[in-house]
């Protein structure tokens, strides 16, 4: 049976927002109000690998959990990965709602595959530019990098605030599960792209899964260039984002949120962790941080 849920969503940009979500709702509580930052200039991001669409795995029921997670915490940028195109992420997408705008490239030949999925909302962000790039030697066209288990890529978009004004690139990418090697030749990719590509962009947003724990070389090499949001963050959270459907808190993440130097102000990290009646919304769950853009220099 078919059931509209209502609710109540005070958007960050100082307007009441009533939004709709459809969906066979049978034994989920998908009832909330939104939780809003105070200031209309914070930017809610968040990361979630929704593990890809399996029959045995209950996609119909935890698309609707992400969806839920998406709602709850008011975001505005999310970056999704592992969305098999182009069914999931029609799925996804409509569940999520029209208030969203996304980009998505599937890994592997004619837009197939797996995608990294930026969904940003269109009432707060203009979409100015997107594109995706293979983490390869040759990252202009469909290709995987040796000794990595599959084709793996970054997409991209460059917004515009339509609350501050300000402009930002926000990357989000899934590094390979398999090979330290290419997760490193992998990640520089992204860094150099970041570096280079970009004469006019000061402010930069990089999520995913990385597939790596702090204190690897990975980590340490990202270190060198951008910042953890979670060691940022005003308040913050701790504890595993890859759980495989168990659940728990222990651990360490996998999943992160990286940001350029210049951005510091970071009010919280958060850790999104929901399940309702044995059902989780992914084998991971999802990071939320919430932060501010640097003052434009006159």
């Amino acid at each position: 049976m078919k059931k509209t849920i209502r609710i109540l969503l005070i958007a960050a940009i100082s307007t009441i927002m009533v939004a709709s979500v459809a969906g066979c709702s049978a034994g989920l509580d998908l009832d909330y109000v939104a939780d809003v930052p105070a200031d209309p200039d914070t930017i809610t991001v968040m990361s979630q690998n929704v593990r890809c669409k399996l029959p045995s795995e209950k996609w119909n029921k935890r698309v609707q959990l992400l969806s839920l997670g998406v709602h709850q915490n008011s975001v505005d940028l999310l970056g999704t990965q592992e969305v098999v195109m182009p069914g999931q992420l029609r799925s996804l997408a409509s569940e999520i709602g029209d208030d969203y705008g996304y980009i998505a490239y599937g890994r592997d030949a004619n837009n197939s595959g797996e995608a990294c999925v930026i969904f940003y909302k269109k009432a707060r962000f203009e979409l100015l530019s997107e594109g995706v790039f293979w983490l390869s030697e040759t990252p202009d066209k469909v290709s995987r990098y040796s000794g990595a288990a599959c084709n793996r890529t970054c997409a991209y978009a460059k917004l515009k605030d339509k609350v501050t004004g300000k402009i930002l690139v926000y990357y989000n990418t899934h590094l390979d599960h398999v090979s330290d090697e290419a997760r490193v030749y992998g990640q520089g990719v992204i860094f150099n792209h970041m570096q280079t590509a970009w004469d006019d962009v000061d402010n930069f947003i990089l999520t995913g899964d990385f597939n790596y724990y702090e204190g690897t070389e990975c980590y340490d090499n990202a270190k060198e260039v951008v910042n953890d949001a979670k060691y940022l963050a005003v308040n913050s959270d701790s504890g595993k984002t890859y759980h495989a459907y168990k659940g728990g808190i222990e651990g360490a993440p996998i999943d992160f949120c990286y940001l350029s130097k210049n951005i510091t102000d970071v009010e919280s990290y958060k850790i999104i962790r929901i399940e309702q009646n044995g059902i989780y919304a992914s084998d991971h769950y999802g990071i939320c941080i919430r932060l501010k853009l640097p003052n434009i220099e006159e």
